[in-house]
C-alpha cells in the first residue's frame, strides 16, 4: 500500500532527524515487505544521480541535508489537496498515488508509484506545504464521523462486520522515537482507514440505490476523517 509506505517514510525521516535510528535500519524498515524501493530524481534535486534510480541508503542522507526540521505526510483526495501547495506536477502525481511525503520547509516532495511488488519514489520540487491538521481537531472529527456512521448504518441494518474485528497493525518498527500515545493514534487511524476501504469495496447488502449511496457517503466520511487523523499523528508532533 502506498499509504503504508508513505507513513513509514515520513516517520523514519523524522526519526533520523532526531537521531533515533540509523540510515541503514531506516532504509530496511521503509521497504518492509515490498520487493524493493527505488528513488528516481530526474531533476537532480537530491544532487546524487539524475540518470538512474538510487536506493534509500543513498537518498536518505541527502533528504536530511535538504530538510533539517520536520517531514510531513500528505494524503490528497479529489477536492482536498491536504498540505500540497504545488507545483502542479507534484499535486497531480500525489493525487494519482493518493500519498506524498513533504519537507516541511518546502523544496522537496516524494511521491510513491507502485510497480508490481516494488515501489518507485519520484522526487519533485515542492512549494512550502500547508501545516497538517491539529491532533486534537482531527481525532475529534474521526470520533464524530465513526459515531455518526455507526448510527446511520445500524439504522439501515447495513453496518455488517466490515468495520468490526480489526486490530491495530504492528507499528513497533514503523515509528521509532514516537511517543506511545502517538503510535496508538497512528495505529487507530490506519485501522479505520483500512476498514473503510474494505467496507467500500462492496455494497454491504444494500437493497436499493438510496441505501447504497447513503452507506457509501457515511463510509467516505469515516475514510476522510481517518486520513486526516493519520496525517496529523504522523506529521504534527516531533519524535520524543
Amino acid at each position: 500500500m502506498e499509504v503504508d509506505a508513505s507513513v513509514r517514510l515520513t516517520t523514519h525521516l523524522n526519526a533520523l532527524l532526531a537521531n533515533r535510528v540509523s540510515v541503514e535500519v531506516a532504509a530496511t524498515q521503509i521497504v518492509a515487505d515490498d520487493v524493493a524501493h527505488h528513488v528516481v530524481d530526474p531533476d537532480d534535486l537530491l544532487d546524487v544521480d539524475s540518470t538512474r534510480a538510487i536506493t534509500w541508503e543513498r537518498a536518505l542522507p541527502r533528504c536530511l541535508v535538504i530538510e533539517r526540521t520536520q517531514w510531513q505526510l500528505a494524503l490528497p483526495r479529489p477536492g482536498v489537496l491536504g498540505g500540497l501547495r504545488g507545483p502542479v506536477d507534484l499535486n497531480t502525481a500525489a493525487l494519482s498515488a493518493g500519498a506524498a511525503v513533504l519537507a516541511s520547509g518546502g523544496e522537496l516532495g516524494l511521491v510513491p508509484i507502485r510497480v508490481g511488488r516494488a515501489l518507485q519514489w519520484r522526487v519533485f520540487n515542492a512549494t512550502l506545504p500547508a501545516p497538517p491538521p491539529s491532533p486534537y481537531e482531527s481525532e475529534r472529527m474521526l470520533r464524530e464521523a465513526v459515531l455518526e456512521a455507526a448510527r446511520t448504518l445500524e439504522t439501515l441494518e447495513l453496518a455488517g462486520g466490515a468495520m468490526a474485528g480489526w486490530r491495530p497493525p504492528d507499528i513497533s518498527i514503523w515509528a521509532p522515537g514516537y511517543p506511545p500515545l502517538q503510535r496508538n493514534a497512528i495505529a487507530k487511524a490506519l485501522r479505520m482507514l483500512a476498514a473503510a476501504d474494505l467496507a467500500l469495496s462492496d455494497d454491504g447488502g444494500s437493497i436499493s440505490s438510496w441505501e447504497s449511496d447513503l452507506r457509501s457517503r457515511e463510509l467516505r466520511r469515516v475514510r476522510d476523517a481517518a486520513s486526516d487523523a493519520l496525517v496529523s499523528a504522523v506529521s504534527w508532533i516531533k519524535p520524543s
